[in-house]
Order: C-alpha cells, then sequence, then structure tokens
C-alpha cells in the first residue's frame, strides 16, 4: 500500500508547493503593479506590507484547503452532487432508498457538481470541492468589500481583505465555513453578491440571487426582506415594491421546478419533517458561543465607524454602505441561531451572520483613510492608510500565531492524499463490495457506482424518530460485505456499528492504515 500511495503523496506535496508558489507570484505581479504607480517610497513600504499580509493570510485559507480531505464530513457532503450525476434522488425519505444527509435546498448540492464530476482520486474531487467552496465564500465578499468602500483606495481595500482572511482563519464560525464542502460557502457568496448588486443598482440580479440563496439553506429565507429594505432606504421606493413581489415570486417559482425536478414528498421530509424533530440543545450556551464570536467584530465595526468620515453620497445608505451588510446579518442571526442550537448543529451556522459582520467592519476601517480627528491635517490620508495597513497586518500575525495547531495543519496539507478517503476509494476499487464504509460514501460511489447508507443521516434519522428497519438497514448494504471500516479520523457518530450485528472483531487491514475495522464473526 505505501508503495501505491507514494506516487500520489509526491504528486499532492508538489500540488501544494505549486500552489503556495502561483499564489506567491500573483501577489508579487499585483505588488510591482502597485508601486509603478506609487507617489513616494512611504507609499511603496506600504504597499510591501499590504501585500505582504495578504499573502500570508491568503496562504493560511491554502493551508485550510489542502486539510479539506482529512475531515470526513466534505466527502458526506460531496457525495450528494455525486448521487446527482449517478441516478440516484437527492431527498430520500424513509423505505425509498440509501440514507442521505441532505436537508438543505437543491442549489447548494448543485453548486459542487464540477467537482463530482472529475475521474480519478478522490483526493482531488475533494481538493477541487474545497476550492470551490472557497472561491464562493472569498470572492463574493472581496467584491461586496470594494463595494460597501467606494472611497477607499486599493491599497486600503488590500489591507482590508487581509484582515477579513485572517479573521476568516481565526474564528470558529468562519473558519470551516469558509472552505469546507457545504451549503455554507454558496449561500453566503450568492447573498453577498445580491448586495453588491443592490449597491451597483443591478435589482433584478439581487432578487435572482437571493431567491437562489433561499433555496440553497432553508435559514436564509429572512434575507427575502432584505433587498427591498435596502433599495427603499436608497429612495426607490416603487422598484423596493417590484423587488419584493419579484423575489417572493422567483422564489415560489424555484419551488415548482424543484417539485418537478426532485420527488416533492422526499424533499419535503428531508428540508422540514426530520430537522423540526430534532431536539434542542442548550439555548443558554448558545448565545454566550454567539457572544465569544460576534464581541469582537462588534467591537472592530464601533471603532472603525467612530473614527471614520463618510464618503459623500445621495443618501444615507450611500454614506454609510457598511450597513447593507450588516442589514443582511441582523436577518441572518436568528437562523443561525436555530440551526446551531438544534442538535447535530455547529459554529457554521453562525457563520451565515459573521460573515457580513466582518464584511461591515472591514468596509468602514477602508472609510478611515481621512480619520475624523485628522481630517484637517494636510497628511490626513497617508496617516488613515498607515494606520489601515498596520491594523490589518496586526490581525494577520495574530491570526498566524494564535493558531496552535498551524504547524499540524501545515503538515497535514504537504500530504493531503493520505487520508481515509482516498483509502477507501482505493480499497472498494481493488475489493468492490468487501467492506461497507459508514463514512465514506462518496469514495463508494465514485469507485463502485454504489450509494450506501450514510451514518450520520442514520443517526439523525434515528434522533428525529424514524429508525429505520431492519429490511430497509439491509436493502442499501454491500451484498457480500465482510467488513465495516470507519476513516481514521474522529467521527461523530457509529450509527451504524451500533446497528449491524456480528461485527465486533477489532482487526487491523494493510490496505486500510489507522482506520477502525470490524470483521464479521461468520464471514459470507
Amino acid at each position: 500500500m505505501t508503495r501505491d500511495l507514494t506516487p500520489s503523496i509526491i504528486g499532492s506535496l508538489m500540488s501544494f508547493l505549486v500552489c503556495l508558489g502561483l499564489l506567491t507570484f500573483i501577489h508579487l505581479i499585483a505588488a510591482a503593479m502597485m508601486m509603478r504607480r506609487a507617489a513616494d517610497r512611504i507609499e511603496r513600504l506600504l504597499i510591501a506590507i499590504a501585500i505582504l499580509a495578504l499573502l500570508a493570510a491568503t496562504s493560511l485559507t491554502l493551508v485550510r484547503v489542502f486539510i479539506v480531505p482529512q475531515a470526513p464530513w466534505n466527502e458526506a457532503r460531496l457525495v450528494n452532487a455525486t448521487a446527482i450525476l449517478h441516478g440516484y434522488p437527492l431527498y430520500v425519505r424513509p423505505g425509498t432508498g440509501p440514507i442521505g444527509c441532505y436537508l438543505y435546498g437543491p442549489f447548494g448540492a448543485l453548486a459542487f457538481v464540477p467537482a463530482a464530476m472529475l475521474p480519478g482520486s478522490e483526493t482531488l474531487r475533494l481538493l477541487i470541492g474545497a476550492a470551490l467552496a472557497a472561491g464562493m465564500f472569498f470572492v463574493p465578499a472581496a467584491w461586496l468589500l470594494v463595494c460597501a468602500s467606494p472611497g477607499g483606495s486599493t491599497l486600503s481595500r488590500i489591507s482590508a481583505f487581509a484582515c477579513f482572511c485572517a479573521v476568516a482563519h481565526g474564528i470558529s464560525s468562519l473558519e470551516t465555513t469558509s472552505v469546507w464542502i457545504h451549503v455554507d460557502a454558496p449561500a453566503i457568496g450568492m447573498t453577498a453578491c445580491a448586495a453588491a448588486c443592490i449597491i451597483r443598482r443591478r435589482f433584478f440580479a439581487a432578487a435572482m440571487l437571493t431567491a437562489m440563496a433561499v433555496w440553497t439553506k432553508q435559514t436564509m429565507l429572512p434575507i427575502a426582506i432584505v433587498p427591498p429594505v435596502a433599495i427603499w432606504m436608497l429612495g426607490e421606493r416603487r422598484v423596493a415594491l417590484r423587488t419584493a413581489i419579484l423575489i417572493f415570486g422567483l422564489i415560489i417559482g424555484f419551488g415548482l421546478v424543484f417539485a418537478c425536478a426532485f420527488d416533492p414528498r422526499s424533499m419535503l421530509f428531508e428540508m422540514v419533517t426530520e430537522p423540526s424533530r430534532h431536539a434542542w440543545g442548550s439555548p443558554l450556551q448558545m448565545i454566550m458561543q454567539i457572544a465569544r464570536e460576534l464581541v469582537p467584530l462588534i467591537v472592530l465595526l464601533t471603532v472603525a465607524i467612530s473614527v471614520r468620515t463618510a464618503p459623500a453620497g445621495s443618501n444615507w445608505l450611500d454614506r454609510n454602505r457598511w450597513l447593507l451588510p450588516l442589514l443582511f446579518a441582523a436577518a441572518l442571526l436568528p437562523g443561525g441561531f436555530v440551526g446551531w442550537v438544534k442538535e447535530g448543529g455547529s459554529a457554521n451556522n453562525l457563520g451565515l451572520a459573521t460573515t457580513f459582520v466582518l464584511v461591515a467592519g472591514c468596509a468602514a476601517m477602508v472609510d478611515c483613510e481621512v480619520p475624523r480627528l485628522l481630517s484637517h491635517r494636510p497628511d490626513a490620508r497617508q496617516i488613515g492608510r498607515l494606520i489601515i495597513v498596520l491594523v490589518s497586518t496586526q490581525f494577520v500575525i495574530y491570526a498566524a500565531f494564535s493558531d496552535g495547531l498551524l504547524p499540524w495543519r501545515v503538515r497535514l496539507a504537504m500530504h493531503p492524499f493520505n487520508n481515509g478517503s482516498e483509502w477507501a476509494y482505493r480499497f472498494e476499487r481493488a475489493h468492490p463490495g468487501e467492506a461497507y464504509f459508514p463514512w465514506n460514501p462518496d469514495a463508494v460511489l465514485h469507485a463502485s457506482g454504489k450509494l450506501y447508507h450514510f451514518d450520520y443521516a442514520v443517526h439523525d434519522r434515528i434522533a428525529a424518530g424514524f429508525p429505520p428497519d431492519e429490511q430497509e438497514l439491509n436493502a442499501y448494504l454491500p451484498s457480500n460485505m465482510r467488513y465495516v471500516a470507519y476513516p481514521p479520523s474522529i467521527v461523530p457518530s457509529l450509527a451504524m456499528l451500533d446497528l449491524l450485528r456480528g461485527y465486533d472483531r477489532r482487526i487491523e487491514l494493510p490496505e486500510l492504515p489507522k482506520s477502525l475495522v470490524f470483521e464479521r464473526k461468520d464471514p459470507p
């Protein structure tokens, strides 16, 4: 097995270094272009510091992209897109197919179809999926940051975006949201693009993107009211009413299309019935955790607002564009709380709101180019840019040095092919149907075209009061399975191991190193 993996490991090592080198080259080109237009040495020095800060922040993101294959959750979510390509239903109600874990709108799965279409290595598919997620998260956020800071220079915007990337690396609600294969990144990306389109007066595009975001994740529904409110605040009252009608019409229209494309009863069961039956956690504990996430971002926003000099604009919202992403954050906060406090919820649900609070803070930071207290000085703009660059650099330094797991992350990023998903894919190719991988559904589906029960989805069904009976359980398992194999990474459930009888003899398989493998006592 080691000999077989050696080319892949070498290739993955080179891939990481090549991507890091390409990222560095892009930043150097940007720095060279900006320095050619710089007025003096001080501005050139600030450009160099800002570009280095951005390079460090984006390198942290690149490291997290390359460790995505190590987390089994990513494969469990990519399988939804792969299932569509193999003709399996996206939504499955009890007794109608292999139990999957897709409880969201169809756009969340369709966004990762390009990664699911790739042939060959399972790890490569996961890396491309992670790159898609990062692109859907960071690119729209950068566009919204530019649109929400009309008076800022390129230097200040680069520094503010470096701050955004650094904070996204350092807080739990965005650490996985920004790069993991899940519905959060496309939902946030569509919403950020909708906000940018409102600023650009592209109201039809904003309505379309808002409706698509709602059909990506259910907790996005409250954002449907934000574009009409924002357009009303811009003074376009008739347009606001038409936009509201258009948004809700598009939401209904998409729903009718999806009801025809998918089984509507199964879609209703997985998107509404099953999640509604899950237990609630401790609201007080969640409120405390939400406060720990949001308070530092609110402090950043408050300080920036108090220091900035508002740019020119036709009305109040035009002069304070940071308010628009804040409106989206306020609309998303209740859904983020509900998603987190529900059983199985995690900090990524809050990431829907924290993303836009962070964008608002960074946009307000850009407006600090001419600090209010120094506006009478002729060199106020130079001082303001210096402050912005130094503050954002401090955020980047703190994000890197406060991450105690960073050396471990880098080691994993250097060898992304060394993971349980890749081993499961290779084992299934060599021994189809001989092992059941409860936490590697995409690797098995990609290798043999067979989709079986996903462990945590079974756990969810049991928690919701819909446990599978023996007939449903056995209908979607390998017919000649001899082993049950869990990945080497820690997983939050072992539901299938509890339900399957006779698989209680722990063994070691050289082809599945460090995996948790159980053999049946009386192999078929």
